[in-house]
């Protein structure tokens, strides 16, 4: 690679002889172990870059990691295309061969992404696990600028032990404490399933007290919530259980201390899943349509709450609600459901979802509500009852806006045609 020729033309270039033949040799050997130094370190910065092709500035930044002078001239690894342009005093003169271009055609063409160059930097991070204090690291002071007095004195150090790390945890922290309370707090909960009546275990009272009160449980809500979301989900047919999910649920919701914003979807889930609950199949008790209307009047609470933070709540719940109304394959006590969940939303939203394709619903009504089977006119009853109240209350808040008379008669023609006087009658009352 580095021939003793070779070193002898550039040692007479530079000025410095050497007349020993065996010097020229060792230099010759010393220079070409340095070269391959030099390729081989510069090869690993290519790769460590991702890049495919060796380039100048790799060998740039290897020379300078050999504390060695970098290349000069050698930016680009494109080679310049030159011709003659003349001669000038017998000098012939190049020129780089460019094309020329018009000032339209620099002014409409889009700017080209400037070209970032990888480099790299090279400074001790620690020596012996000792960080020294240089610019490059990150201290919370920055070296002084100042030689030291004397040359044999060792900057001060810093040990990395020394340095304040704060250790941050994604974790949820909950207090041995805290789960002793969860614990107890099932087998309360448990306790009062097992109750065949009506009657509230004094330890469920005060269990249902601390739920709205206290606010060192906020650890613990997202648990509990999933404990109450599972009983509901497990497609019971005990009202009982159900009725207490629902009084945790409110409980929870009703704490003033609790931040239940991040909840918004489980609680809300929670109330819709209430009211239109398939595995109650058509139990007309009344403990069932207890439930169902509480469950209606809580997410009025929750609409109420955070419908001016969540402008689109309201339209939403109501397409939600609207379409388990419209589906044929629901059960009527469950539409009823729906039907009382939208009694709590503002009747505008309402109006836009129900009223334009009510004859869907009244279609189902028709047939049902004169079955011979009291098994599905009773429920049809009830689903009759809910949407003529929409309808009233529809009408009511239209009537409130002053709209026309005519264009009133056109949007509940259907409404009034089935519903007769009972449609007006509630309507004036609503």
């Amino acid at each position: 690679m580095a021939s003793s020729f070779t070193v002898q033309a550039i040692s007479q270039e530079l000025g410095v002889n050497i007349a020993n033949q065996i010097d020229v040799d060792d230099v010759a050997k010393d220079a070409e172990a340095f070269i391959s130094t030099i390729l081989d370190l510069a090869n690993r910065i290519r790769k460590h870059r991702s890049g495919k092709i060796l380039k100048v500035n790799d060998l740039n930044n290897a020379l300078i990691s050999k504390t060695g002078q970098p290349l000069y001239g050698y930016k680009s690894n494109q080679v310049g295309d030159f011709k003659s342009v003349g001669v000038l005093h017998d000098v012939e003169l190049l020129a780089k061969v460019d094309r020329q271009i018009s000032l339209s055609e620099i002014t409409s063409s889009p700017l080209k992404k400037y070209p970032v160059d990888t480099c790299f930097d090279f400074h001790w991070l620690a020596i012996n696990g000792i960080q020294p204090q240089i610019e490059e690291n990150a201290g919370e002071t920055k070296p002084s600028a100042t030689l030291p007095q004397s040359i044999g004195q060792i900057p001060e150090q810093t040990k990395l032990s020394d340095q304040p790390v704060q250790m941050i945890s994604s974790k949820l922290m909950v207090s041995k404490e805290l789960q002793q309370f969860y614990l107890k707090s099932l087998e309360t909960i448990k306790k009062q399933s097992n109750v065949a009546n009506s009657t509230t275990n004094p330890d469920f009272a005060k269990l249902i007290e601390s739920f709205s009160r206290d606010a060192a449980i906020q650890p613990l809500l997202q648990f509990f919530l999933r404990t109450i979301w599972d009983t509901i989900s497990l497609q019971s047919r005990s009202t009982n259980q159900l009725q207490i999910s629902l009084s945790l649920t409110k409980a929870l919701f009703s704490n003033p201390n609790l931040d239940c914003e991040p909840f918004l979807q489980n609680f809300t889930s929670i109330a819709m899943t209430l009211m239109i609950h398939q595995s109650l199949g058509e139990d007309l008790s009344d403990g069932v349509i207890q439930l169902r209307s509480s469950a209606a009047d809580f997410l009025g609470i929750i609409i109420q709450k955070f419908s001016n933070k969540y402008p689109n709540l309201q339209q939403r719940v109501a397409e939600h609600l609207s379409s388990i109304i419209f589906d044929p394959r629901v059960q009527s006590i469950s539409q009823f459901g729906a039907a009382l969940g939208l009694q709590s939303i503002d009747p505008s939203v309402v109006r836009m979802f129900l009223i334009p394709h009510l004859q869907i619903i009244l279609n189902k009504l028709k047939m049902e509500i004169n079955h011979p089977d009291p098994m599905q006119r009773t429920p049809a009853m009830y689903l009759h009852g809910a949407i003529l109240r929409l309808c009233g209350l529809c009408y009511h808040h239209d009537t409130s806006r002053h709209i026309d008379e005519q264009e009133l008669s056109r949007i509940y023609t259907k409404a009034a045609a089935y519903f007769g006087n009972d449609f007006i009658s509630f309507a004036s009352h609503a």
